[in-house]
């Protein structure tokens, strides 16, 4: 590394690449390029091995259920979307250990989730795996899916997402919706409302929406804040697939996926004041192996490699998940959990409110869930 080898001319490659976004190209530059030859990334890639092995011995939230809090949970539901696979996975496996009643495993492809079903069951000796169709990037899937839900849920874990390619992402659905829009903001807001208006949302569930570090970028690895609409015309403008991310109008995948995130960070924000008995969070898993975190844009093979040498377990980062799901009463409702800025893998869930203008605004956070909300219902 030091002498200027393989890797470093792998990453100048990378960064010569006319179609990397700024983004990327920033993160590649702050990342790597400043440590080569100082001895800062296999030191940084050291201290990352060193929690990764210590990780194995942790004691998580899901192994600490006692007899009692596991008869209670006995009776209890759980709903997590995108679960055939990555920490949604993981999640369903350790809400089952925990206890709970009942998973219902939301996802959108049938043979995909069957499998995954199978392998949770193999994983855990357990029967309490249910299979529900829906695709948060459709109005009528969400419908349905709500209507075909037998009884009622305690919890929604709302983790479906991922970063589109520019091609996927200016897509506009029959409903006049860009994709992004409606996998991460309108999907979600539509689904906890149709659960809730049909009370098949328990009065005090505990609702949990899933980002990531770049809902509130990180200067220190160069990931941009994206800008959020601060308006109705700006939101009509994002949900035709107008608005950008970035000041200057260019398209950036990690941007764009930050700014989808953002906003439905702030919408749930709302929520926990429009509907004050729900306990509601955002929370980021943070840099997690084996996460898909969507493999056909430009920077994937950048971010792959990041999670793989700096990255935490998928053990570790459902665990923050199980943290919200098990001790509601120890965080703040409406808050944005992730990790402290700069830190890769391990350490504890950090509130975000103030690493982001538009974090902690609840002016805006309001207007966002009540306009987004009708969007949504419409």
């Amino acid at each position: 590394i030091g002498s200027g080898g393989k890797l470093r001319r792998d990453f100048e490659c990378m960064i010569g690449r006319p179609q990397l976004s700024r983004t990327w190209r920033l993160a590649v530059q702050t990342e790597f390029g400043r440590s080569i030859g100082s001895g800062g990334v296999l030191s940084g890639l050291a201290k990352c091995r060193t929690f990764q092995v210590s990780a194995r011995s942790m004691t998580f939230a899901y192994q600490s259920v006692t007899d009692n809090g596991k008869a209670v949970l006995a009776s209890k539901a759980v709903m997590v979307t995108g679960a055939n696979s990555g920490c949604g996975w993981e999640a369903c496996r350790q809400l089952a250990v925990a206890g709970f009643g009942r998973v219902v495993m939301a996802c959108r492809n049938q043979g995909r989730a069957d499998d995954a079903k199978k392998k949770l069951e193999d994983a855990t000796g357990k029967a309490v795996f249910e299979v529900l169709m829906l695709d948060t990037e459709s109005k009528g899937s969400v419908r349905a899916a709500v209507a075909a839900l037998p009884g009622k849920v305690d919890c929604l874990i709302l983790n479906a997402g991922k970063v589109q390619t520019e091609a996927e992402a200016r897509v506009v659905n029959t409903d006049g919706i860009q994709a992004m829009c409606m996998m991460h903001v309108i999907g979600p807001m539509l689904l906890t409302e149709l659960l809730r208006t049909s009370a098949k949302l328990a009065p005090d569930a505990t609702v949990i929406y899933v980002a990531s570090e770049t809902t509130r970028g990180d200067g220190e690895k160069g990931t941009v804040r994206p800008r959020v609409p601060q308006d109705k015309d700006g939101v009509a403008s994002m949900v035709a697939g107008e608005f950008r991310a970035l000041e200057t109008g260019e398209y950036d995948e990690i941007a764009e996926y930050g700014m989808s995130k953002l906003t439905g960070t702030l919408c749930v924000s709302g929520l926990s004041r429009k509907h004050p008995g729900f306990n509601v969070f955002t929370v980021s898993p943070g840099m997690t192996q084996g996460t898909q975190f969507g493999g056909d844009y430009v920077g994937a093979p950048i971010m792959e490699l990041l999670k793989t040498t700096t990255g935490h377990s998928m053990e570790f980062g459902s665990d923050r998940y199980l943290q919200l799901v098990m001790a509601p009463e120890k965080f703040a409702s409406g808050v944005f959990y992730a990790s402290e800025p700069g830190v890769h893998a391990g350490g504890a869930m950090q509130a975000q409110t103030g690493l982001h203008p538009a974090l902690g605004n609840a002016v805006l956070c309001d207007m966002l869930c009540e306009t987004l909300t009708a969007v949504a219902v419409r």
